[in-house]
């Protein structure tokens, strides 16, 4: 377990940091490391950079950051699946320590369908760009149409133009008239189906080796 040389805390090593943000956001992939070494909940959530409050009692920010590190953790005390899957990557990379094979263009391209479809919107966004790109579509820029399906699946017609009115591409909202609301939810809802297979198979070999 690797310490800071001064305040005696936990710290996540960083090169297993820099390997799991390949398929996460830096927070989640600390908190699956920390998951994984048992570390005490609160070290994990202070140092994933979640808020211990304005309080200046010790005690309570630590229960704050601990409260945080659980809600990133769980859910209905079940192991979200995203951090399954990350903790099972951490297990691969200390196995193998990094070697290129690793990381296949196969799992990067798994984690840029999830991103889409579980994403924040700016996440969506950047999955979508990587996602072209990694396929070589239309030199890596996103199609417009399909960038605005995304949204229209997730979120609907109406929040899909203040949304992009949000990001400051309220020109797009003149799409949401082409798309097939019921091709897109049936395209997402395929895409989340075979995701939860694979995570559900993927946590059945991750409680094997544990």
């Amino acid at each position: 377990m690797r310490t800071n040389s001064i305040t005696g805390e936990w710290q996540p090593d960083l090169a297993e940091v820099e390997h799991l943000s390949l398929f996460s956001v830096e927070q989640h992939a600390i908190v699956a490391i920390g998951c994984s070494d048992n570390i005490e909940p609160w070290q994990i959530g202070k140092a994933a950079g979640f808020s211990g409050g304005t309080t200046a009692d010790e005690a309570k920010r630590r229960n704050n950051w601990a409260s945080a590190a659980s809600k990133a953790t769980k859910l209905n005390k079940k192991v979200l699946p995203h951090i399954v899957a990350l903790r099972e990557r951490l297990l691969q990379f200390r196995s193998d320590g990094g070697a290129p094979q690793s990381v296949s263009w196969r799992q990067k391209l798994e984690r840029c369908e999830w991103l889409i479809l579980h994403g924040t919107p700016s996440e969506s966004l950047r999955a979508i760009e990587m996602h072209n790109k990694m396929k070589g579509m239309d030199d890596s820029v996103p199609k417009a149409i399909d960038v605005v399906s995304i949204f229209v699946a997730k979120v609907g017609p109406e929040d899909t133009r203040e949304g992009l009115k949000l990001l400051g591409a309220g020109n797009l909202a003149a799409l949401i008239p082409e798309v097939d609301v019921i091709e897109a939810e049936t395209e997402a809802l395929a895409r989340l189906n075979a995701a939860e297979k694979d995570f559900n198979s993927r946590l059945s070999e991750l409680e094997r080796r544990l």
